[in-house]
């Protein structure tokens, strides 16, 4: 569903809720952020409401996470080491 970017459908309260790791019990909500090229992220989202579970993944071009996080201005080598954003190779993410 697209949104813009002032109206949120998930109150902060509810957002809160989902500290921990609940089990992907029940219907699950999913919002899926396809990047527009070579220059941005894509991402996915998903919400099992029953349990609380929430999953969030990040991609990003290994080919350009260094002229990424100069232009994004955030470090997203530490992220790639944390594990908060996964690599795909090349300078874009490949959608066949």
């Amino acid at each position: 569903m697209p949104v813009a970017a002032d109206e949120r459908w998930i109150s902060a309260h509810d957002w809160d809720q989902c500290r921990g790791e609940g089990e992907p019990i029940g219907p699950v909500y999913a919002g899926l952020d396809l990047s527009g090229g070579g220059n941005d992220l894509t991402s996915l989202a998903m919400f099992w409401p029953e349990s609380g579970k929430l999953s969030c993944w990040a991609v990003i071009p290994a080919g350009r996470l260094d002229e990424m996080s100069h232009n994004d201005r955030v470090p997203y080598r530490e992220w790639l080491a944390q594990g908060h954003v996964v690599a795909c190779p090349g300078k874009a993410i490949d959608r066949p």
